[in-house]
C-alpha cells in the first residue's frame, strides 16, 4: 500500500493558502472546510509551508489574539516534509510518529497532488486490516493488528517515541 493508494481512495482535493494571508482568515478557512490544516503555496504554486490547528493555538498562545492580524508566513512550518504517491503506508505512518505531525502532502515532480493524514491512514489501514473483536472490551486485538502491521525496525521506532506516555 502506497500514499497514492490513499489517495485514490480519498481524493486528492487540497485547500491551499498564501502567504501573506491572516491567522484569522487560515481560522476561518480551517472552521468552513472542517480540517486540520492548510497547505501555504507560493506564486509558483510550489509549497512554500503548512499552518495546522496545533500551530495557530500555538501561536495564539504564545502572543495572544493580537497575532490574528498577522500574516500566516510569520507562524507557519516552513520545513515541509513531503511524500511521494510511491512511498508505503508504513513509510508516511513512520515519518508522522517520529517528527509527530498529523498532514504530510504529497508532492509528484514538484507538484502538490495530495495530502495525508493521520486519519486518512487509519481509516485505510482498517479497510485492509481483519479485525477481531476485542475480549471484554478490551482494545487488545486492536493493538495487536496494528503491532502485527509494521515490520520489526517500526516496531522499536514506535516504541522508543512513545516511551513514557499513557494511555
Amino acid at each position: 500500500m502506497n500514499a497514492a493508494s490513499i489517495l485514490k481512495f480519498k481524493g486528492s482535493d487540497v485547500v491551499t493558502s498564501t502567504a501573506n494571508r491572516s491567522l484569522l482568515h487560515i481560522a476561518q478557512m480551517l472552521t468552513q472546510h472542517g480540517i486540520g490544516c492548510i497547505v501555504i503555496v507560493g506564486a509558483d504554486e510550489k509549497i512554500a509551508g503548512i499552518m495546522s490547528e496545533r500551530d495557530l493555538m500555538r501561536a495564539i498562545g504564545q502572543a495572544g489574539p493580537k497575532v490574528l492580524d498577522r500574516p500566516v508566513s510569520d507562524f507557519m512550518t516552513k520545513n515541509v516534509v513531503t511524500a511521494r504517491k510511491a512511498d508505503t503506508t508504513e513509510l508516511l505512518m513512520s515519518e508522522m510518529t517520529v517528527h509527530r505531525f498529523r498532514h504530510m502532502p504529497v508532492v509528484e515532480k514538484g507538484r502538490l497532488i495530495g495530502l495525508i493524514s493521520i486519519g486518512d491512514l487509519v481509516r485505510y489501514k482498517s479497510r485492509t486490516w481483519k479485525w477481531k473483536r476485542p475480549l471484554h472490551g478490551s482494545t487488545r486485538g486492536i493493538e495487536q493488528l496494528f503491532w502485527n502491521s509494521l515490520d520489526k525496525d517500526r516496531r522499536q521506532m514506535f516504541r522508543f517515541t512513545t516511551e513514557g506516555t499513557s494511555s
